[in-house]
């Protein structure tokens, strides 16, 4: 026989004297006597990683949601629950689970927390229930309260059988609302990536780095929008001169000799950078080859291979690389118009142009 699963989410601070500890610990001993799966996630203890907890309401059958009101409303913590349900959760999932308030106050307002609760899990999909919701003013005297208990008791087997018997509730106008107006603005998502994205959102170092290359990203693209302000087009040049080996070989670029002459580019026109070392593979999309640049202090290795390991990962045509290789261009030109696509870190991919002055070298000649 499959047992009820039913999750608990605190959304307090955890303080000793919270009455909503109190009403919550009551309720989990009445579930497990039921035979009830029961899970409890204190938010304030997961409070790095809210994002990740719409996750846990996979395959449960109903939650309880627990908050007190010690000064106004539910609390942040509950509040940021209910705002990454919106973003993350599962609303099939959402649709068939029941949910009980529970709002302990120890200032006014717990009716109307109450209230907000229910009306977010219906905005939600959810099915909400009646809940508890009590103005305490002194926790010693609730807890020693027979009446209370028994009310917690019977509130918490009223939950039980309600999940049980598959009770409905008649139709409200928050579900009618969410039906018609509100839509939830962002791209359409699994479940699974869902969970995929929250842990990602949730992960503090992968966030401060997103906002490190964006700040880059646009650092970057203002310094293009500055310098281009007064520059004139680049005149058309003649192409690059290729080496010829004056061998058995026909005059004219083939292959081999086109592959000597990019490498004898970035060779000749390397310009190292103190305590910089980094590597790239370039990969020419359209003739099925990567160019391999190990960039360091000292020295600079150039050369075709079938690896992309490398610090930075670009991809372009032979045609934008051979136009920065003239100086028409520059990588960061070429990235910033959608020409080159690259992986790895910004800063390395940006100094692509300072190691390789390709337009300077140009001009001087």
């Amino acid at each position: 026989m499959c047992l009820t699963k039913i999750n608990i989410y605190y959304g307090g601070r955890g303080v000793i004297e919270d009455p909503t500890i109190y009403v919550l610990n009551k309720m989990t001993e009445v579930l497990k006597e039921l035979r009830v799966e029961v899970n409890r996630y204190n938010i304030y203890e997961d409070k790095n990683a809210i994002s990740t907890l719409p996750a846990t309401l996979k395959g449960v059958d109903g939650i309880i949601l627990g908050t007190t009101v010690e000064w106004f409303g539910i609390g942040g913590y509950m509040q940021q629950f209910l705002d990454m349900c919106w973003c993350y959760a599962d609303k099939q999932q959402i649709s068939r689970t029941y949910m009980l308030p529970v709002v302990m106050a120890t200032t006014y307002g717990e009716r109307d927390a109450e209230l907000n609760l229910i009306k977010a899990w219906e905005t939600l999909g959810g099915i909400p229930l009646t809940g508890l919701a009590a103005y305490v003013e002194n926790p010693d005297e609730f807890e020693r309260n027979e009446s209370y208990r028994i009310i917690i008791e019977k509130r918490t087997e009223s939950l039980y059988r309600s999940i049980n018997q598959k009770m409905m509730n008649l139709p409200t106008s928050n579900l009618a609302v969410k039906t018609n107006i509100l839509k939830t603005r962002t791209i359409e998502l699994t479940p699974q990536e869902s969970e995929q994205l929250s842990r990602f959102a949730s992960n503090e170092t992968y966030v401060r780095q997103q906002k490190e290359d964006i700040e880059e990203l646009s650092a970057m693209f203002k310094k293009m929008l500055g310098e281009g302000a007064g520059e004139d087009m680049p005149k058309q040049e003649e192409p690059m001169p290729y080496a010829d080996d004056g061998g058995s070989r026909p005059a004219g670029k083939n292959r081999g000799e086109a592959e000597d002459a990019v490498v004898a580019a970035f060779m000749r026109s390397y310009r190292p950078e103190p305590d910089f070392n980094a590597s790239y593979a370039i990969i020419i999309s359209d003739q099925d080859q990567i160019l391999h640049i190990e960039a360091t202090t000292e020295k600079i290795k150039c050369f075709y291979t079938n690896s992309n390991e490398a610090d930075v990962i670009l991809r372009t045509p032979a045609k934008v690389l051979d136009s920065i290789l003239k100086g028409k261009t520059t990588f960061q030109k070429g990235f910033m118009a959608g020409e080159i696509s690259a992986k790895g870190n910004f800063k390395t991919l940006r100094m692509l142009d300072t190691i390789f002055p390709f337009s300077v070298n140009q001009n001087r000649m």
